[in-house]
């Protein structure tokens, strides 16, 4: 019945509104189309992005995409579809170790855990390479501890670690081997890690991995591989040329990504910290959030790995106080008051991508659902357990069907290409690029910074260039636009 409900709950919620909201720029936009332009081309080793080559990231997650387009078409539920199907896996794998390693209960509630919390639930359905390596990370840490009980599991190691190297290079791997050294020594027990340098593994898993990247250096050469791989490991690492953050960024990203569960962590002294795996868990997550701090390149999806692992962990929580009368739903219902609050006080006008939303809506939704969390106080936890699982999904929902439209459109340049057949090779665009033109007109897009003697007819620009780009004189019409940008036809 559990493994029922939990099928159902996983299909019904990843599963819908999956492609009903255009590619979101930059990112999703730049996969789906590279993968388009795989389809296009037949070259299945060197990704391209706007018919020029893409190497920067490893080629796994095209091949998904690409794959995906072939079952199902090329549109946006394709391009979504692997991320959602490796966070099913993710979902069940989870049950499954869990019900084998601590118990059915846990297994059971740290799946509904993980499905009901934010960052699960926006990057699962999303275009984008962190689901798909989170997924395939899991793995490899589970099997890996699985192999101590049974050498079978070594088989399932090589495979997902070898993949997780394709899909976003050795990270993956570091911290696994970094996890079992930590162990090893915490436990003054050497087994896991020799289990991590079985040979025929570690081979298989180095040869799952690193044939792609033979193939690349073999089409660029060592020079340019060696560059391109310094600086899409050690550069990142070390120098953080894009996205760097604060040393405590990932701390606000924890709170705020595992809501409500985070808020049960305050009471980690019922957690069990005598089962092994527990503590092979713990040092994981130790490891994982003090490699990526240190980190200089930070995004809040780069320790989305940690989020399965901290529901095992919440889930035992619960468990604990399941027959208990709890008062954590009064700090449910302050924390959404406050956000109400926020929501009401805060000038709007520094809100510039949400601008267009009914801030007050949402801020008289969020005070309604959070209401009941005053009287479910008075309950035992495992009332209070599933509204608190299904609070978040009707927030999503309520936030999904009135206003993703709006944030779509403002991310995205698809409705500039809804009504318009464009006859031109190429479509140009002014001071800027986004992979959605690509992706939607399906044409090579080429930016300018000078629109001297420009004579093609159609030109995208972006509305707060519309002052300087009037001083130029074409004589245009818009025959589109969306939030952002103009389509615009330039007149003889």
């Amino acid at each position: 019945m559990r493994i029922l409900i939990l099928s159902l709950l996983s299909l019904i919620i990843l599963f819908s509104c999956l492609g009903r909201l255009a590619l979101i720029d930059p990112d999703e936009s730049r996969y789906a189309e590279a993968a388009r332009e795989m389809k296009i081309s037949g070259d299945y080793i060197i990704p391209h992005l706007n018919f020029t080559p893409r190497t920067n990231k490893p080629i796994l997650f095209y091949w998904l995409i690409l794959v995906s387009y072939n079952i199902f078409g090329v549109n946006e539920f394709a391009a979504r579809f692997p991320s959602v199907f490796f966070g099913l896996i993710l979902i069940f794998s989870l049950y499954f170790w869990v019900r084998k390693e601590i118990g059915v209960k846990e297994a059971f509630l740290s799946s509904l855990i993980l499905l009901s919390t934010p960052i699960f639930f926006i990057v699962s359905r999303l275009a984008i390479i962190d689901m798909v390596f989170t997924t395939l990370v899991l793995l490899s840490l589970f099997s890996l501890w699985g192999s101590l009980r049974d050498k079978k599991f070594l088989m399932l190691f090589s495979l997902s670690l070898g993949l997780s190297l394709a899909a976003k290079g050795p990270v993956g791997l570091i911290v696994i081997l970094l996890t079992a050294l930590v162990f090893s020594v915490l436990e003054k027990d050497s087994t896991i890690i020799k289990r991590f340098f079985h040979p025929p593994a570690i081979l298989t898993a180095i040869i799952i991995g690193g044939s792609w990247y033979l193939l690349l250096l073999n089409k660029i050469g060592w020079v340019e591989f060696k560059n391109l791989f310094l600086q899409e490991t050690l550069g990142r690492f070390q120098g953080g040329f894009v996205h760097r953050e604060p040393y405590y960024y990932y701390l606000p990203v924890i709170l705020a990504g595992f809501l409500p569960w985070s808020l049960f962590l305050y009471n980690f002294k019922k957690i069990n910290f005598k089962n092994r795996f527990v503590k092979f868990l713990i040092v994981f997550i130790l490891v994982t959030f003090s490699f990526f701090t240190f980190c200089k390149t930070k995004l809040p999806t780069y320790i989305l790995s940690l989020f399965p692992v901290i529901a095992i962990l919440v889930s035992s929580i619960v468990v604990k106080i399941w027959n208990q009368k709890r008062k954590e739903t009064w700090a449910f219902f302050l924390v959404f008051s406050s956000l109400v609050i926020v929501l009401l006080l805060f000038p709007h006008q520094l809100w510039k991508p949400l601008t267009s939303l009914a801030i007050k809506k949402i801020s008289l939704f969020l005070m309604f659902v959070s209401l009941p969390l005053l009287f479910l106080s008075k309950f035992k936890m495992k009332i209070q357990f599933w509204y608190l699982m299904l609070l978040p999904f009707s927030i999503y929902y309520f936030l999904i069907l009135n206003f993703g439209d709006d944030f779509s459109r403002y991310r995205s340049c698809k409705n500039l290409f809804k009504n318009e057949n464009i006859s031109q090779d190429e479509i140009y665009t002014w001071n800027f690029f986004e992979p959605s033109i690509v992706f939607y007109s399906k044409k090579k897009v080429k930016e300018l910074s000078n629109l001297e003697n420009f004579e093609e007819e159609y030109l995208i620009i972006k509305k707060e260039d519309w002052a300087s780009f009037a001083k130029h004189k074409l004589s245009s019409i818009a025959v589109s636009e969306t939030d952002k940008y103009y389509l615009l036809k330039i007149l003889p």
